[in-house]
């Protein structure tokens, strides 16, 4: 699973690889807005940046632990192929990496 940005939600470590609990579909107007900023805030250059999403239509809402036992999520982008992919990693370990 790769991620853009070193996003706050690692608390500044990332982990190399994590346990994929679950993937499900979810429309971007459900998400709080406080869940929204937790889940895409990074900082790059010394600056607070948000990942923009959409501000509707379906996503993908990740969830995964790492090997402390920390939870953490990510949202991608829907389409069919990529949701199906996600489904079969459920109950497996992925590797977690910057790029």
């Amino acid at each position: 699973m790769k991620f853009s940005h070193s996003y706050l939600k690692f608390n500044g470590a990332m982990p190399k690889r994590a346990f994929l609990l679950l993937a499900l579909k979810v429309k971007r107007e459900d998400l709080s807005e406080a869940f929204v900023k937790f889940d895409t805030e990074y900082v790059e250059a010394g600056q607070r940046s948000f990942y923009p999403l959409p501000f509707e239509g379906e996503l993908i809402l990740i969830i995964l632990v790492d090997e402390s036992r920390k939870v953490f999520t990510t949202v991608r982008s829907f389409d069919p192929e990529k949701f199906d992919y996600y489904k079969g990693l459920e109950g497996k370990w992925v590797p977690v990496e910057r790029g």
